[in-house]
């Protein structure tokens, strides 16, 4: 049996959601001519993550986006974890993830339980749960989309990915945005993948790629 190779994409997100889809594309297909087996894209990808941005962007199921996703994932022939996006359903928004086979069919979706309502130490204030509802969709892949900021990327990012996979006993593949401090929200970044020992196998800097 031969390794599977997995793609972190890791997007300098921006405004524009076809400049972001395009981007995906673009990193997508170099995981492919990279032979990955997966490739993963960030949570919101689609838009900078804030509450003013998730349902301008939001698409009901199966709409433009998926479409698009599954289309490149038929391309290439590689699996996708296509991060997450915003998505309307009974005129609710949910920060949904979907997960594509090498023919572009939806192997999987899952909709965010755990919204990121946090107060920090600053003060300030962010909550998901205002613009976003919460899923209840379980799916046992551990694939994880992520979206941690400046605050708390450093206190909690490293920690948080490798005791889930430490936990769970598996591999966990974490991938975040990358940090654009021209952005509304400013990404901790640093995509990477755990082992089942807790182990750091592979962690990318700030950089898109």
């Amino acid at each position: 049996m031969r390794p599977v190779k997995v793609a972190l994409c890791q997007l300098d997100i921006a405004e524009e959601k076809a400049v972001n889809l395009s981007r995906a594309a673009e990193l997508v297909g170099q995981a492919a001519r990279a032979q990955a087996d997966f490739a993963i894209l960030p949570e919101m990808f689609v838009c900078p993550f804030a509450n003013c941005n998730f349902r301008p962007n939001a698409e009901e199921a199966g709409g433009a986006t998926v479409q698009f996703l599954s289309n490149l994932a038929k391309y290439h022939g590689l699996y996708l974890v296509a991060g997450s996006i915003p998505e309307l359903n009974g005129g609710k928004v949910y920060n949904t993830s979907y997960f594509f086979d090498r023919n572009g069919q939806v192997l999987g979706k899952h909709q965010k339980m755990h919204l990121f309502d946090a107060v920090f130490q600053d003060g300030s204030v962010y909550r998901e749960s205002d613009a976003i509802q919460a899923g209840d969709h379980i799916v046992g892949m551990i694939f994880h989309p992520a979206a941690f900021n400046l605050s708390t990327g450093p206190a909690h990012w490293d920690i948080s990915v490798r005791m889930r996979a430490l936990d769970q006993q598996c591999f966990l593949i974490s991938c975040a945005p990358a940090r654009n401090m021209d952005c509304v929200y400013h990404s901790y970044a640093h995509s990477m993948i755990a082992g089942p020992w807790g182990e750091v196998l592979r962690r990318m800097g700030t950089e898109e790629g």
